[in-house]
């Protein structure tokens, strides 16, 4: 499925009070299936690419074909992919944050779970199932494994290499949404990076 519609996010940013700079309302309204953000310190990257995951979540579970005669439905799944754990920090609380303002403004329960240990994996699981899970790029096999994700938000990824864009790449081909391949927005810095 490719992203959602600027105007389809604009409603949820407003109940959070979520206004984006002109340059990131630019990036927000891109319907190209990858987005690349690149700015300096400080710029507001991080909190764009968390308040562009933020409406995602709140889409049901997709239909994802049938099997012995009955449809099956899988919940969706993000990933946020930084060089390590700690660079995906930043944009998962973001998330998570923005989710907790929804339910006070919402009034309605939308967090089930939230895993935010002092290092390692941070993991956030919705009501509607969807799950946004951080993932180290320390070992690329392991961090691009598993079911195909809807959607990618690289963290710091001017500090990525090309072996695991590639890889993100090839994940979001086998997601197993109708509408596949899913969707990237990537986000950094050029200063000292490595494939920029």
């Amino acid at each position: 499925m490719p992203r959602l519609s600027l105007a389809d996010k604009q409603g949820l940013w407003a109940k959070v009070g979520y206004t984006p700079s002109p340059e990131q309302e630019a990036a927000h309204a891109s319907q190209s299936q990858h987005t690349l953000i690149i700015g300096g310190e400080g710029g507001g990257k991080s909190f764009a690419g968390a308040l562009e995951a933020t409406p995602h979540g709140l889409l049901l579970p997709f239909k994802a074909g049938m099997r012995r005669g009955r449809e099956i439905y899988r919940p969706r799944l993000y990933w946020f992919v930084g060089p390590e754990f700690d660079d995906c920090r930043p944009e998962f609380r973001f998330l998570w944050e923005t989710y907790q303002e929804l339910e006070e403004a919402l009034g309605q329960k939308l967090i089930k779970s939230v895993s935010f240990p002092d290092e390692g994996s941070c993991k956030l699981e919705l009501v509607t199932g969807t799950v946004f899970e951080t993932r180290s790029a320390e070992n690329p096999a392991k961090c691009m494994s598993g079911r195909g994700p809807q959607g990618i938000i690289y963290c710091e990824a001017g500090r990525l290499t090309r072996e695991l864009w590639d890889r993100g790449l090839s994940r979001l081909a086998r997601s197993e949404e109708p509408g596949a391949p899913g969707w990237s927005w990537a986000s950094g810095i050029i200063q000292d990076s490595l494939p920029w």
